[in-house]
């Protein structure tokens, strides 16, 4: 250790970027399964399509800005920066959803309901 608190030439900056990288895994979220407009135009689909998903998914500057295939490329050893939760999926089944809160809705707007107008005149 040098007297400027620095190992090795290691700058504080960089000792904390370090440390940082070492931490445990990355949170892991649910990570969807779009594929390319290729793949619909030609009913493929990410877990079929294994071609693509080898080749293209993290090397391919187009899947990369729109995360096509994002489970899929995670699954086969090339995704993208995130950590992709496990799918429970049976056979063939599509992967599980991401959890929802409800199953409808609705169209927001401005106008206050009724009983807020009829309660705060």
């Amino acid at each position: 250790m040098s007297s400027d608190g620095t190992f090795d030439g290691d700058t504080y900056v960089t000792l904390v970027e370090k440390s940082l990288s070492l931490s445990d895994k990355p949170e892991c979220r649910w990570c969807d399964d779009t594929a390319s407009p290729w793949m619909v135009d030609n009913e493929r689909d990410c877990g079929v399509d294994e071609w693509s998903v080898r080749n293209r998914c993290n090397a391919d500057a187009t899947w990369v800005e729109f995360g096509y295939c994002r489970q899929s490329c995670f699954d086969y050893g090339n995704g993208y920066d995130i950590c992709c939760e496990e799918h429970e999926t049976s056979g063939d089944a599509e992967p599980s959803s991401p959890p929802s809160i409800g199953t409808s809705c609705t169209e927001c707007n401005d106008i206050p309901p009724q009983f807020l107008l009829d309660t705060h005149q």
